[in-house]
Order: C-alpha cells, then structure tokens, then sequence
C-alpha cells in the first residue's frame, strides 16, 4: 500500500542500478528521486505505475532535504549531493557489502549484502520495512530490518580489524621503508593512502603509536570471549586469524609487527566482504 507523503532519494552514479532500487518502493512510497549527477530525475510512483519526471518544471518540485523519509546512498558516491541524507535515516549500500573500505564512521545503517548491480537491488518487502525502520523510533540492533541487521560475525571480525587499522594508521602509513606486498595492500584497503598532511600530523602521535604496539591492550579490548568467539566462527578457515589470537594470549610480550598487523588485516577484509 503506498503512503502518501513517503519520499524515497537513491544517490548512485550507475542509473540502471539506481533504477533498480526505485522499483523496490513502488508498492510503499508515493515518489523516489535519482539523484545520480548533480541533476535530479524524479520518479513519482502511483497506482503501480511509474512516472519519470525530468523536464525544468518537475526540477521545481524537488522537495526540500528535510522532507525526503529514506535516503539510500552508494558508499562510493558520497560526494553527490551531500545534504541529502542524516544519520537517523540514511542507509548505505555498495558492491563489497556493508564493511566497503569506503564506508564513512558515520554509516550506521548498510544493507549487508553485495549489491554491485540491478540484479542484487533490494526487494519490495525489503523496501517497506527499510521505510517502517526510519519512520519508528527503534535503534536497537535486534529490530534492524533484515537487510541491515549485521550477523554475529560481523561484529567480531570488525573489532579486531579497528584495532589493525589503528595500528597501520599509527604505525605503518607514514614510515618510509619499503613496504612489503601484503604491508601495501593493506594500507590500500584501508583507505589510508589518501590521507593528507593535516592528517599525518594528527596521527603521529608517539602514545598512540605505542598502545597500539602493545599486544597487551589488543587482548584487553578483545577480552577472552570475543577472542573465543572469533575462533568459533572461523572453524577451520582463516589460519592467519586464527594464529594471531593465539599469538595474542601467548607472547603478549612482544610488540606487534607491520607484516603480521598487514596480513591479518588483509585476511580480515576477505571475510568481512564474503560475508
């Protein structure tokens, strides 16, 4: 049933995936934009029927930022239009999942799966309570709709690669040896090469660079259950996860090095988007 006054904006450069996600909302909103340039092309959905606007009288009827219900946005197209959208009700998507190295440390709400094109677009269900979650006042993980709610793991696998990205930020990014294969793509997934100067200086920190050395603080953040948790979920995979925890609990001693941080981040990053 559409609801009238339900606004939907779809930020993604690539129409035909934008389109895509348009079409999810037909049955419960009464307009969704693509914004996928700095031009907007609105789509006014009625009767199960779309409508495409896109002529200098419909631009007017743009609707002000504060009135769209539901903002879904590519994590790579940030840059568009960037006042569309607050916190409490944008929701973020992309071709990794939702751990895209890209994903800005504001994007509470992601929808979990890969969606690289218009075959993995959301679902008309999946659509109606993507816009029943941001009208409700529930922030609460266990009423996250299905298409955002993070499984078990995820939240695993992302608290221990914050700590390796703590790590390559404080103590790895800027140095000037040569890097190691493994040492660069991490730095690479992380997003860390494109920092600037501002930043550098920010993150040179000699305490930071030092907690994060110490193998001690790791194991205090992760504590014994979610380090047992980690093991649990990985089975028999993941060895190099698998044998820096238990590197963790038993050389606690010694600092923790730039290739063994790398490799278990990069191992971590291949999980997190599998998942």
């Amino acid at each position: 049933m559409i609801e009238t006054g339900m606004i939907v904006a779809i930020i993604d450069r690539n129409r035909k995936r934008a389109t895509a996600m348009a079409d999810s909302f037909k049955v419960s909103a009464e307009r969704v934009a693509l914004i996928t340039t700095s031009q907007k092309q609105w789509r006014t959905i009625f009767d199960g029927r779309t409508v495409v606007h896109g002529s200098p009288e419909d631009m007017q009827r743009d609707p002000k930022p504060e009135d769209v219900t539901l903002v879904l946005r590519h994590f790579r197209d940030m840059p568009i239009k960037p006042e569309y959208g607050r916190l409490e009700n944008t929701v973020f998507y992309g071709g990794n999942g939702a751990c895209d190295p890209k994903a800005p440390e504001d994007s509470h709400f992601a929808i979990q799966r890969k969606i690289e094109s218009a075959k993995e677009a959301l679902r008309q269900d999946e659509g109606r309570e993507l816009l029943a979650f941001v009208r409700g006042s529930s922030r609460r993980v266990a009423d996250f709709p299905e298409a955002i709610r993070p499984p078990e793991s995820m939240g695993l696998f992302c608290a221990l690669s914050h700590l390796c990205e703590g790590y390559l930020l404080t103590n790895v990014v800027f140095e000037s040896f040569e890097y190691d294969a493994s040492i660069k793509k991490a730095i690479r997934l992380s997003g860390a090469e494109h920092l600037n100067e501002c930043d550098v200086k920010a993150l040179r920190n000699e305490s930071q660079s030092a907690w994060f050395k110490d193998a001690a603080n790791w194991t205090d953040v992760l504590g014994a259950s979610l380090q047992r948790g980690l093991r649990e979920r990985l089975g028999n995979t993941g060895e190099c996860i698998r044998s820096f925890l238990e590197r963790l609990e038993t050389n606690k001693s010694q600092p923790l090095s730039p290739i063994e941080v790398a490799e278990v981040y990069n191992q971590l990053t291949d999980k997190l988007v599998a998942e």
